[in-house]
């Protein structure tokens, strides 16, 4: 499993368990290793699907983020 993967898996773990500075770092890994918007919103929606409306709230902190780093509009 290459980096880029596994940064992603840990991002999808981090929405999970609420951490914030953690799904920060993890997105942050994964954009200096090659993900795409497409792919970190890949990895949100399969967190939300597992962990309902608490993940998706948690998921938008990664939405604000790649706006702030303007990545996404």
């Amino acid at each position: 499993m290459d980096l880029k993967t596994k940064r992603l898996i840990s991002l999808a773990v981090a929405i999970q368990a609420g951490c914030k500075d953690c799904m920060i770092s993890q997105t942050s890994h994964a954009i200096e290793l090659g993900a795409t918007p497409a792919e970190i919103f890949e990895t949100c929606s399969v967190a939300i699907s597992m962990g309902g409306t608490l993940a998706w709230s948690k998921a938008l902190v990664i939405a604000e983020y790649l706006r702030e780093l303007e990545i996404m509009k």
